[in-house]
């Protein structure tokens, strides 16, 4: 059986066009397939970063500094309010004052890293009740709040600034170091 030379040369072209077609797709989808999952893995990295670095400066200028404080503050009110720091009861109230500046100087120039988005509103009370704390503690010979101030919803501590701020900095270093684990950071 004689196969004319034009079907023979047809049909090898044709079984290396097919070759070096599939060849051809697999290199450029298996490159386009790499470059896509690549871009994938580029983009989660730079999202897991910038949570990362979001997290970190939540805690180094927000949450960090104010726990601090309020554990401190935990501390020493307790001592104080018993009255077994008598001998140093100005350097106490000069103490609670600056620390309570500090803090508001926080919550007003870092808002924007509150968890959540918005502020709760225990920030408000807390702001409401140092700032009248500070002013009446502050008066010559007069350090303390009258009874009628001190009575007023708006004067009481709220404990709940603290408890926010406890659970908050506690679940944002949890997150923190999920997500150095995530990222195989050290």
């Amino acid at each position: 059986m004689n196969i004319p030379t034009t079907i023979v040369v047809g049909l090898l072209s044709g079984t290396a066009g097919a070759i070096g077609g599939v060849w051809l797709l697999r290199t450029f989808l298996g490159a386009g397939i790499e470059h896509f999952f690549a871009i994938a893995l580029q983009s989660r990295d730079r999202v897991g970063t910038s949570a990362l670095e979001f997290r970190k400066q939540q805690l180094a200028e927000f949450y960090g500094p104010i726990y601090a404080y309020c554990k401190l503050y935990d501390q020493v009110v307790d001592l104080w309010t018993a009255r077994k720091l008598p001998d140093i009861d100005l350097g106490v109230i000069d103490l609670f004052k600056r620390q309570h500046e500090k803090i508001i100087e926080i919550l007003t120039t870092k808002l924007h890293l509150v968890e959540g988005g918005s502020p709760p509103p225990e920030f408000t009370q807390f702001m409401t009740a140092v700032t009248l704390w500070n002013l009446y503690t502050a008066r010559p010979g007069q350090h303390w709040v009258p009874a009628e101030v001190e009575a007023l919803p708006q004067a009481k501590f709220p404990r709940e600034f603290d408890e926010y701020i406890f659970r908050t900095t506690e679940k944002l270093k949890k997150d923190l170091d999920d997500l150095h684990k995530r990222y195989g950071i050290t």
